[in-house]
């Protein structure tokens, strides 16, 4: 797995979370793309083996778990 893009793609999702903080609509095109980050990620975990896939799968995780707090998170109270 190539850290230094993982974490240029971490810095990406936090820049659009910021960009779009104070907005109440997101454009289609980029929702369509942050929602298939994870089964994108994930599903290439099956190229790989032992500690290498669960690296893959966990930054699956991770990658949606950013969009959720950073781009589309829950209104108050959710």
């Amino acid at each position: 797995m190539d850290e230094a893009l993982f974490g240029a793609l971490r810095a990406a999702i936090i820049d659009l979370g910021a960009v779009w903080s104070d907005s109440d609509v997101l454009p289609k095109s980029t929702v369509n793309d942050l929602a298939g980050l994870y089964s994108w990620i994930g599903s290439s975990s099956y190229l790989c083996q032992g500690d290498e896939a669960e690296r893959i799968r966990q930054a699956a995780r991770e990658a949606e778990a950013m969009v959720f707090r950073h781009v589309v998170p829950a209104p108050p109270g959710e």
